[in-house]
Formats: C-alpha cells, sequence, structure tokens
C-alpha cells in the first residue's frame, strides 16, 4: 500500500486540529527515539496512541500497515 493511501485513511479521523497536532508531535518523539525519519507508520501509531489517550474506540484495521 503506498504512503498516499495511508494519508488518506488518516485523513478521515474525526479527530480535533488540537488532536492532530498531537499526532503530528508524538510521531516526531517516535522519529526522534528511533533515530529515523518520521515515516507513514510513525504517523499512524501516533494516532491510534492518540485516539486510546481519547478513550475513542477504533480498530487494528485502520491502523495496519
Amino acid at each position: 500500500m503506498s504512503a498516499r493511501l495511508h494519508i488518506d485513511r488518516l485523513g478521515k479521523l474525526n479527530v480535533s486540529g488540537g488532536n492532530i497536532h498531537s499526532i503530528a508531535l508524538n510521531a516526531a518523539f517516535l522519529a526522534g527515539q528511533s533515530g529515523l525519519p518520521v515515516s507513514v507508520p510513525m504517523v499512524m501509531m501516533a494516532a491510534r496512541m492518540e485516539l486510546r489517550k481519547l478513550d475513542r474506540p477504533s480498530s487494528e484495521a485502520e491502523f495496519r500497515v
């Protein structure tokens, strides 16, 4: 699956601008910890973490890379 398709899926998440900011920031932290550039899988992981923090249900299929 291409990175573009992952971004399209992320665009369908119903989150506020503040949550988007948190997702981007957490993806940057994940990248910093790994020593790699931010990747789509890192952004997907950060989105999953943000939804969990908000206690919002999501399926693993939504975030499968």
